[in-house]
C-alpha cells in the first residue's frame, strides 16, 4: 500500500545464512525469503530496535490517511480547549474573589 512504500523491514537477508533447517523444503524457503529481502532492502526499517523514527514516520503516515483517527484527534483537540478554557474561567473567578476579598479586609480596617 501507499502507506507502507519506501518501509524495509529490520532483518538483512546475510542473517538468515545462520540458520539450520531439518529439510530441503525449509532451506528453499529461507532462500525464497533472502532473496525478497535482498531485492526489496532494509532501509528505513519499521518496527527495529535500533532506530524508531521509520516506525513513528509510517503511524504519521497510516494516521495521516485515516479518516477515523483524524476524528478521533479533532475531538481531543476540542476537548482539551474546553478543558482549557474551563480552567481559566475557574482562575478568573478566582482572582475576582481574591480581589473581593482584599476589598472586604481594606473596608474592615
Amino acid at each position: 500500500s501507499a502507506v507502507m512504500k519506501g518501509f524495509g523491514v529490520p532483518l538483512h537477508f546475510e542473517d538468515l545464512g545462520h540458520l539450520v533447517l531439518p529439510t530441503k523444503a525449509e532451506g528453499d524457503v529461507v532462500l525464497a525469503v533472502a532473496s525478497y529481502l535482498k531485492n526489496v532492502g532494509t532501509d528505513s526499517p519499521i518496527f527495529s530496535l535500533k532506530s524508531e523514527e521509520s516506525t513513528f514516520e509510517l503511524g504519521r503516515r497510516f494516521a495521516d490517511q485515516s479518516s477515523e483517527l483524524i476524528s478521533i484527534w479533532k475531538q481531543e483537540v476540542d476537548d482539551a480547549n474546553s478543558r482549557v478554557q474551563g480552567h481559566w474561567e475557574e482562575v478568573q473567578r478566582k482572582q475576582q474573589l481574591a480581589a473581593q476579598l482584599r476589598n472586604d479586609i481594606a473596608n474592615l480596617e
